[in-house]
């Protein structure tokens, strides 16, 4: 009892690792030094690369926390958000998590905003972890392989880099805790208990907020259940189906909003061939998987490449040279060497398989979502909404759920079988590396497609001036990963602390983790009382920090109402209105949902927005507001 309490206090404790910064030093999660500029303030250096997906944590997460947070706080529902676009619905932008009851209980603690995100973040890697623990035990990992398991999971590429997106690790975190409970919905008696964890696990998802990953792991509970069914010959989805309905009914209140309003987003729309093109693109490519073992082989989102000499700063995540709206975050699908070595070690007539095989077809249906095969065209055009989702490869975390746990069982049977056979996995994962590696060059040096101007000179230059980067010091790691995972098999071995810690260790060692930065609350210039503001914003780029001025949203940490905005789902008269006012398309290429005035216009045209006010920089580079 006292190892299995301390293993789970370990698991609970295990996000401060990466969450230092936030804890100790009292920074923000995201990318708070990169946005410090834009609303004029003067701060050191950013640490790190730009990375515009990782803004969404300051620029929509960070102000829709604090507006659900303080109107918990005055024991009100938060409905609107008056801050953005003229207006907008908040409970029904689903990312607010506004029914979400861990956000309305610091509401009505009144945490503020910031401490409130990092408590969140904590609370959530620790039920991503835990949750992760319960099910290896259930499937027969032993307590040290269970605890390897949620350690892997927790601290992944995948959910250490959407820390900052809160919403989709909120969401991902009950998906194990759910897949527990179907578990022992076939081994309890008892049938109602089951049924009711099982709807209250969706029904938190439900209400974190994030749609996307809330379907993908309605799949993954529907294709778990199935399989169940079908391996143990015994018939209960009914039950499984009967908590899934009910936790969408617990979370009606919620979730019936944001449907209602998402049929009326501008983005909404049939599925269509030319769209379904546009969808399947941005799925994992086939040489995206050499970072199943080594995620820095595809560079690292957080640095810059050093000794290359480009006309804007590059990050070292060089997929987003060749692949267009690439992002470190959606393919994030490191396992890791101990990981991916100990799932090579697996027997293939080992008798744990059978448990294991519903997890590990929920494991491969996400892995061939991610990579976008023609499974994909499946849900596009059969389930209605799916073709409004975002990237396809975002599914990859079912594949890196069912990695953990299988690793975390494996290596709780590494004593039993035939040791010759033992030897033979970890030599196949280190030939996989090896290969995986020589295959990632080669394209590197003789298949790119260059993007920004860039030759495949420049980009052959680019990767030899990062080569200490993804070639260097994680591939060595690796090999050295690999191989303690060969003799410590090779020795009879079950898991270990040692073990234990190099599971860790490598995680917190590969990657951008979580970011952080120093926080603000106040605005660089002063700012005039005003009814309503447009805000001058030439570019918005994804390649580099744009010399912006409060970027859409940001308005609403300060209280000041925008005309333009970015919000989750926008309206598409909404969006009508402010391509008229502009002449043209008022949305960023970067991103379709983020709104705003690219030039400043006649006043008049202001004026039919509600605007009485124009931030903007001058001609010497100085944010200003002008009354109208």
């Amino acid at each position: 009892m006292k190892r299995i309490s301390l293993s789970l206090l370990g698991l609970i404790l295990l996000p401060i690792l990466p969450l230092w910064r936030a804890i100790f030093g009292g920074e923000g999660i995201g990318p708070w030094d990169q946005i410090a500029p834009m609303v004029g303030l003067s701060t050191p250096a950013p640490r790190g690369q730009w990375d515009v997906l990782q803004a969404d944590a300051i620029l929509q997460f960070a102000p829709w926390r604090k507006l659900v947070l303080e109107s918990w706080g005055r024991f009100e529902i938060p409905w609107w958000n008056p801050y953005t676009l003229g207006g907008v619905p908040l409970l029904a932008n689903s990312q607010s998590g506004a029914l979400y009851p861990p956000h309305i209980i610091l509401g009505i603690l009144h945490v503020p905003y910031v401490i409130a995100i990092t408590i969140l973040a904590w609370f959530h890697l620790a039920v991503a972890a835990t949750g992760c623990r319960a099910l290896a035990k259930e499937l027969g990992a032993s307590e040290l392989g269970a605890t390897l398991a949620g350690c892997a999971f927790a601290l992944s590429p995948f959910c250490l880099s959407w820390t900052p997106l809160a919403s989709v690790v909120s969401t991902i975190c009950w998906l194990p805790w759910a897949l527990v409970w179907i578990e022992r919905a076939w081994s309890r008696t008892d049938r109602w208990l089951p049924v009711v964890m099982t709807s209250l696990m969706v029904g938190l998802a439900t209400t974190a907020g994030h749609l996307q990953v809330l379907a993908y792991s309605l799949l993954a509970i529907v294709v778990y259940t199935l399989a169940k069914a079908f391996t143990t010959k015994v018939w209960r989805p009914t039950s499984v189906l009967v908590g899934i309905l009910l936790g969408l009914l617990l979370a009606s209140a919620q979730l019936f909003p944001v449907l209602n309003h998402g049929s009326h987003s501008h983005r909404s729309g049939a599925a269509s061939e030319a769209g379904y093109q546009g969808y399947e693109s941005a799925g994992l490519r086939g040489w995206e998987l050499v970072g199943l073992a080594v995620p820095d082989l595809v560079g690292n989102a957080a640095k810059s490449i050093e000794g290359i000499e480009t006309p804007f700063p590059i990050s070292s995540y060089w997929p987003a040279l060749v692949k267009n709206g690439a992002n470190y975050a959606e393919s994030a699908l490191g396992l890791g060497p101990l990981i991916l070595g100990l799932v090579f070690c697996a027997r293939r007539k080992a008798a744990y398989w059978k448990p294991l095989l519903p997890l590990l077809i929920v494991g491969t249906v996400g892995f061939l979502f991610s990579l976008s095969t023609p499974l994909l065209r499946l849900p596009y055009f059969l389930v209605p909404g799916w073709s409004a989702t975002g990237s396809p490869a975002r599914i990859i975390f079912l594949f890196i759920l069912a990695g953990s746990v299988i690793a975390g069982v494996v290596a709780s049977h590494a004593d039993e079988g035939n040791k010759q056979k033992r030897r033979f996995g970890p030599l196949v994962a280190l030939g996989a590396l090896v290969i995986g590696s020589i295959y990632i060059v080669k394209f590197g040096l003789d298949g790119m497609r260059p993007l920004r101007g860039l030759t495949a000179a420049d980009f052959s230059a680019l990767m030899k001036a990062d080569s200490a980067g993804f070639l260097g010091i994680s591939a060595l790691l690796a090999l050295v990963g690999v191989g303690l995972v060969g003799y410590w098999i090779y020795r009879d071995r079950k898991p270990t602390p040692v073990l234990l810690a190099g599971v860790v260790g490598y995680a917190l060692i590969a990657g951008p983790g979580v970011r952080t930065g120093p926080t603000f609350d106040k605005l660089g210039f002063e700012m005039p009382q005003v009814g309503r503001v447009a805000v001058i914003n030439p570019a918005w780029d994804t390649w580099t920090r744009a010399n912006a001025v409060m970027p859409p949203n940001l308005c609403a940490l300060f209280g000041i109402r925008e005309a333009g905005g970015y919000d989750s789902i926008i309206t598409k008269s909404v969006k009508e209105r402010l391509d008229e006012a502009v002449g043209g398309d008022s949305a960023t290429p970067a991103n379709g949902n983020m709104l705003m005035f690219p030039k400043s216009l006649p006043d008049a045209e202001f004026e039919k927005l509600g605007v009485d006010a124009v931030i903007e920089r001058d001609s010497s580079g100085q944010i200003r507001v002008r009354k109208l």
